[in-house]
């Protein structure tokens, strides 16, 4: 555990988030020369928390977890706006599908049945 988590209640915030976050996080990436839009899309307060639902739930946390870490009423909220599903995560499974399956000729019929 962190030094800085250590000392907290369990029902104490891990980290504190300024109410105005959002704003500050735009000021500073105007300071630093960042722009706002990029090939992904608007990097905004929002973009941020949809990432860190993502990983949270990419790592393998439950939905009510993610629900709980991101401090939604619902699990629909978690789901249906903030948990994104990542191209190279929807081949990294499909891959692994097709790992699963048994391995096939180029006429489709299943190696183990020309054996």
């Amino acid at each position: 555990m962190r030094d800085d988590a250590k000392d907290k209640g369990p029902s104490e915030p891990l980290v504190f988030v300024a109410r105005d976050a959002a704003e500050t996080l735009e000021l500073d990436m105007g300071r630093a020369g960042l722009r706002k839009w990029g090939p992904g899309g608007k990097v905004d307060f929002h973009a941020l928390r949809v990432a860190y639902i993502t990983h949270v739930i990419e790592s393998g946390a439950d939905i009510k977890t993610a629900q709980t870490l991101a401090r939604h009423c619902s699990p629909q909220l978690t789901l249906s706006i903030y948990a994104k599903a990542r191209p190279e995560r929807l081949r990294a499974t499909v891959e692994a599908i097709g790992n699963l399956l048994p391995q096939t000729s180029r006429d489709g019929v299943a190696a183990a049945k020309e054996a």
